[in-house]
């Protein structure tokens, strides 16, 4: 077998669905600080993330910054990572950046 072919075989890991049976699921915990706030949510059921929302409306010019707040307040899981970042069609297609 020509070793292209070997690279291009999903990995072991790719192919499983799901959880692993056994493992505790993480879970997010927020509170929300106003009526205005919304909760977090996930695009799809095997997201890596979590959309959070705005809770003000706001218009932020061409080439401006602003803070957009959200009013929640969000507890990691242990051992997880936070992080706001864009959405990459909307960054990669509109220039939206996070930071």
């Amino acid at each position: 077998m020509p070793a292209s072919e070997a690279v291009l075989q999903p990995s072991p890991s790719k192919r499983q669905k799901g959880s692993v049976p056994g493992e505790p699921t993480a879970r997010l915990r927020f509170t929300k600080l106003s009526e205005n706030a919304s909760a977090p949510s996930r695009g799809s059921a095997r997201a890596a993330g979590y959309d959070l929302y705005s809770a003000y409306d706001c218009v932020i010019p061409p080439m401006e910054k602003a803070v957009v707040k959200t009013d929640i307040q969000i507890a990691l899981p242990s051992g997880c990572y936070g992080r706001v970042a864009p959405r990459s069609g909307l960054a990669a297609k509109h220039f939206i950046d996070v930071g």
